[in-house]
């Protein structure tokens, strides 16, 4: 019975953990573009979260921070500045998708224009 127990304890808190990971992991935040910041290679581009993005009103994104980032040297990283100037000159509604990356600080993963 004892040995039962502790079959069920250790499954438990693998899935709370588990949930608990998974609830961290990603965030999606709505609104229009606001402020944007463009990193060049004197301020340590490529990877110093080159192309930095800010919503008006500067809501949380995740991990308590205002904005999300994506490096130069990503995949569809014109596209994203693409998408991301047309947006900001239209005034249109954004939905970013991100993730804390192992710094903490805010990846964008994917972006959805209105």
């Amino acid at each position: 019975m004892a040995r039962f127990n502790c079959i069920r304890m250790l499954v438990f808190a693998s899935v709370f953990a588990f949930s608990a990971n998974v609830a961290l992991a990603a965030a999606a935040v709505q609104g229009q573009i606001g402020l944007l910041e463009f990193v060049g290679g004197g301020a340590g581009a490529p990877g110093n979260f080159d192309f930095r993005i800010f919503l008006i009103g500067n809501p949380v994104i995740c991990a308590g921070q205002t904005w999300t980032y994506i490096n130069g040297t990503e995949a569809n990283y014109n596209t994203l500045v693409a998408a991301t100037l047309s947006a900001k000159a239209s005034g249109g509604a954004v939905t970013l998708h991100v993730d804390p990356d192992t710094q903490g600080f805010c990846h964008i993963e994917y972006m959805d224009l209105q």
